[in-house]
């Protein structure tokens, strides 16, 4: 039985193969590059800028002032880091947010977004033109962005244009719309907090102007009643009310003026600075405070303008000068790191806070030792009950009144400090910067691709030439088809006066020159250099 004959793989045959139809691959293999080089010329850049924006978690506030304001323990806790993220990539590509960076940029539609919503009007008939030509524009530009994570706090917010201009401002307006919109937020709740303190605020302190003036008028009427019995304790009952005025007035501009100067150390990231009494300083402080006690007993046997008296409050002036200097020391040198700046934000909320204190003392000397007095005005029941329901009314007023003030105090921190966290809690690492290359085209890709493509093409056009191609090429074709044994070849003969043509060597010259000039072409497209040069 006649073994059936086995086929030997041999690549000198293959290599026979690609040497024989070498311009069936090496053609494709040059011009499809160039014709992609050529092409990337038509195709317009595009450029890409990035910004790099940090969303961190800041904790500016000591204990005690975040016990001081609701809702902190809210605003900070942690939440899934997956669903933040999800939220933040909706939240910068939302509609409002593209408007709004349209709005401030004035981009302009295109011409292709113009033409669309013309064709697609119809549809919409009860949208605006306008309008519908803003959000084709917008669903057009969310393409141009790119949002990423770079782990769990890093945002990358990407845009790209054909200018590269252009590119590095609308990344860059669109990271500061994503703060400005995110510290909003969060400043929401706050805002209606405080303008419902403040509307109730405005409402109790018009109540306890009133009640005050009533009470006042009941007083200075007992007062002129009893003026023809005993003046001097009628002189003396309106000095310490206009006393008790001077001071609530104080009390009032203290409070504002340390609300102010708290938020400034807030916004400065300071809130944490508190200045340590020295021993002299405490020393003062008691002085002052025993003032008080001296005022309380001088006014139980003389009137208001009494000399002894007078001394007091000219002793109170002395300590409060005394005390404004030695505070001044003590924060130059528990603070010498700090900014003046800083310094004399401490230096004046030390002394204002302290003088808080010291006045509200004084306020309770003073309603206690008018009380006394009063009562020896009303001499009927009746005037007694109608002075204790003014006194009672102007009480509840001004409880009312400070139960509101110490809560818009407590918003305006917390706004305060809101602000100063959020503003820590979003920081730009890196800025957008105007782009020097484009990132498309890519050349060098283009080029390598194209030439894969050549290649691909070139050798799949050997395979189709050499399947159609059913002459003999071996000495074994010839025997296997016809079914004889070969017993001899016979060469080319070649004639006289014939020769053989010559091979084009321009042919294979022009290949290394193009070759030559493909490789330069792919270095400069990485360099970048050739695309400033054309």
């Amino acid at each position: 039985m006649q073994e059936a004959p086995t086929k030997n793989i041999d690549l000198r045959e293959y290599l026979g193969i690609i040497l024989r139809r070498k311009m069936l691959w090496i053609v494709p293999l040059l011009l499809i590059p160039l014709l992609a080089w050529g092409g990337s010329f038509l195709i317009k850049p595009t450029y890409e800028s990035s910004t790099l924006i940090l969303i961190g978690s800041s904790k500016l506030l000591s204990r005690s002032f975040s016990s001081l304001i609701p809702g902190q323990e809210e605003r900070i806790s942690p939440y899934k880091v997956e669903e933040h993220l999800k939220v933040l990539k909706n939240q910068i590509l939302s509609s409002g947010y593209l408007k709004r960076l349209i709005t401030i940029l004035k981009i302009p539609p295109d011409e292709s977004v113009v033409r669309t919503a013309y064709e697609i009007k119809g549809e919409f008939p009860d949208l605006e033109m306008q309008e519908l030509v803003l959000n084709l524009q917008v669903e057009k530009l969310k393409g141009s962005f790119s949002v990423n994570f770079r782990g769990e706090n890093l945002v990358e917010i990407s845009a790209r244009a054909h200018n590269p201009s252009e590119a590095a401002s609308r990344a860059k307006t669109l990271g500061e719309i994503f703060i400005e919109e995110s510290l909003a937020n969060q400043l929401l709740g706050i805002r209606g907090a405080l303008e419902f303190s403040d509307e109730q605020l405005a409402i109790y302190r018009k109540r306890l102007w009133e009640a005050e003036a009533e009470l006042r008028r009941f007083q200075e009427k007992l007062l002129r009643e009893s003026a023809g019995a005993d003046p001097a304790l009628a002189i003396n009952i309106n000095s310490m009310n206009n006393a008790l005025d001077l001071v609530k007035m104080e009390l009032e501009n203290l409070k504002s003026q340390i609300n102010t100067l708290e938020g400034r150390l807030f916004s400065s990231g300071n809130a944490h600075l508190e200045l340590s009494f020295s021993p002299h300083l405490q020393e003062l402080k008691k002085q002052l405070s025993s003032t008080n006690n001296q005022l309380k007993r001088g006014l139980t046997r003389y009137n208001w303008l009494d000399a002894k008296v007078v001394a007091v409050n000219q002793e109170v002036h002395s300590l409060l000068d005394r005390i404004e200097s030695e505070i001044t020391k003590q924060v130059a040198s528990q603070f010498e790191g700090e900014s003046s700046a800083v310094k004399n934000t401490l230096e004046e909320l030390t002394f204002l806070r302290l003088k808080e204190d010291f006045d509200q003392q004084k306020l309770e000397v003073l309603e206690s030792s008018l009380e006394k007095l009063n009562r020896r005005l009303t001499h009927t029941p009746k005037n007694q009950q109608t002075l204790e329901r003014l006194q009672r009314k102007v009480e509840e007023n001004r409880r009312v009144y400070e139960l509101f003030s110490s809560q818009y105090t407590g918003v305006q921190i917390s706004q305060a400090a809101t602000q100063a966290e959020a503003e820590a809690k979003f920081k730009v690492i890196e800025p957008a910067r105007i782009p020097v290359a484009p990132i498309s085209p890519d050349r060098r890709k283009l080029l390598v691709s194209a030439a894969l493509l050549g290649l691909a093409l070139g050798f799949g056009s050997v395979i189709v030439a050499e399947l159609s191609d059913h002459s003999f090429k071996k000495v074994e074709e010839v025997e296997g088809y016809l079914g004889l044994k070969v017993v001899g070849t016979i060469p080319l003969i070649e004639l006289a006066g014939w020769r053989a043509p010559k091979k084009k060597a321009w042919i294979y010259i022009a290949i290394l020159i193009v070759t030559a000039l493909l490789i330069g072409l792919a270095y400069l497209a990485g360099s970048g250099r050739l695309l400033f040069q054309l």
